[in-house]
């Protein structure tokens, strides 16, 4: 497990990290490994988190995600969550690989305690990919759903001052 990148993520998390999964950080990637150049610039979510106590779904690309929530973090705008229970496993049908090294990539720019009373969920777009497999695809399907136990709910998100939530979501 890459423990020093998941202790930043979880600091990062703030009060919200008993929330956080992120199975991908158990697989081994050396520090400074390369993310795949075309990942997109990270998204500004500077208005979405205006007003104060928002909480932001971000449901698009995880490697999209991860770097967004690297820059919200870095300036303080926001806690963020990595909710990405993708399966490690280096034959699966989402690939693990780029995900773990862009997590640790990213590590390094959030931030620990900030004084915020925002939060950024980040959720893995990709999960419940279509796909068409003929019955000689051998790849582990980490492909995955998630469950009303993997966020909090509207009480718990009250009950932390949350009073705005906006979803962000790749449109296709």
């Amino acid at each position: 497990m890459n423990v020093p990148a998941w202790a930043r993520w979880q600091t990062a998390a703030g009060p919200w990290r008993g929330w956080a999964i992120c199975p991908a950080l158990t697989m081994p990637v050396t520090p400074g490994t390369t993310v795949p150049a075309t990942t997109p610039a990270a998204l500004d979510l500077t208005e979405v988190l205006q007003p104060a106590n928002t909480a932001v779904l971000l449901d698009i690309h995880p490697l999209l995600g991860i770097r967004t929530a690297a820059e919200v973090s870095r300036q303080g705008m926001a806690y963020v969550v990595l909710v990405l229970p993708r399966w490690p496993h280096t034959g699966a049908v989402l690939p693990v690989f780029d995900l773990a090294a862009a997590l640790v990539d990213a590590s390094r720019y959030v931030r620990g305690e900030v004084p915020t009373t925002n939060v950024v969920f980040v959720l893995d777009g990709e999960r419940q990919q279509r796909l068409r497999r003929p019955k000689a695809d051998a790849r582990v399907d980490n492909r995955y759903a998630l469950t009303s136990g993997d966020l909090p709910n509207l009480a718990v998100l009250r009950r932390a001052g949350i009073t705005r939530l906006v979803k962000v979501a790749s449109t296709g």
